[in-house]
């Protein structure tokens, strides 16, 4: 799809990025050393199953469309959509997290016994230890750069995705689900029907509800031409985006996404 774009505010590249990279992964090394002994994931769930599993996200569309959800009997969800639907009397099947920063178990108020928690094993340790009373396993990303990482080669090894969602998607399909439908995929701010009306990126809303963490990326101004849409979003987002396009391709998805976002009409599912 075409796009225009316009770039409200240009943002510099951060100086020492190696240098954090570094450090990042040392405290990432950690995380894999510590989480060993635990069960691994065992795949194949989906197999043989025609009907669509939803992979939700925690976009700000999903506020506009979680309810279409109690009309799925499998759910894989990721970052704050596990609270969100648990607030709402919806029980996740699968919960993700691939995140190895120590804010993350902050995520999840109170872990559901029926939920399976698959996460990998560069999670934080206190992560680890709030789900280790419930159904939790564990992976390995197999494409971390050995410039960097030592893999532990004690749990299935999937490949390494950008973020959660991303992550959740490729797991699903390992675990055999040929159909997925995506909630909460948006990689925009919420968009509200009409031309991008908001006045600052203080405004913007990134997600459906609280989350720890969120970062306030410089605005730009995105036109579909296809759908004649105008969406606020950034850099950041519009290069993730870009990237999911390439895993659905690479990986051969087949997806169908809900709501209205920026990646839908990208996308064009």
């Amino acid at each position: 799809m075409a796009l225009t774009t316009q770039v409200v505010k240009a943002r510099r590249p951060g100086e020492g990025d190696d240098a954090r990279l570094v450090a990042r992964a040392a405290l990432v090394q950690a995380n894999i050393d510590a989480n060993k002994g635990l069960q691994p994931i065992v795949f194949g769930d989906g197999v043989g199953k025609d009907e669509p599993i939803a992979i939700v996200g925690y976009g700000p569309s999903l506020k506009h469309t979680w309810e279409q959800l109690r009309d799925y009997r499998y759910i894989w969800t990721v970052s704050g959509a596990h609270d969100f639907l648990l607030e709402r009397g919806i029980v996740p099947t699968y919960h993700t997290d691939v995140d190895w920063q120590p804010h993350k178990p902050d995520f999840i108020k109170q872990p559901h016994p029926d939920v399976q928690y698959r996460m990998c094993n560069g999670i934080h340790p206190t992560y680890t230890e709030k789900l280790r009373p419930f159904r939790l396993t564990m992976f390995e990303p197999m494409d971390m750069s050995p410039r960097f990482y030592k893999p532990s080669l004690q749990y299935p090894r999937v490949p390494k995705a950008g973020n959660a969602g991303q992550q959740a998607a490729l797991l699903a399909k390992q675990d055999g689900w040929q159909y997925q439908h995506w909630f909460g995929f948006d990689h925009c701010y919420e968009y509200d029907g009409r031309s991008a009306q908001k006045s600052s990126i203080a405004q913007a809303v990134t997600h459906a509800g609280p989350h720890a963490g969120s970062k306030k990326w410089d605005l730009i101004y995105v036109k579909t031409h296809d759908a004649g849409r105008t969406y606020e979003t950034s850099h950041e987002l519009l290069t993730a985006a870009k990237l999911l396009m390439y895993l659905i391709a690479g990986h051969s998805l087949n997806v169908k996404v809900i709501g209205d976002s920026l990646f839908k009409d990208l996308s064009g599912t």
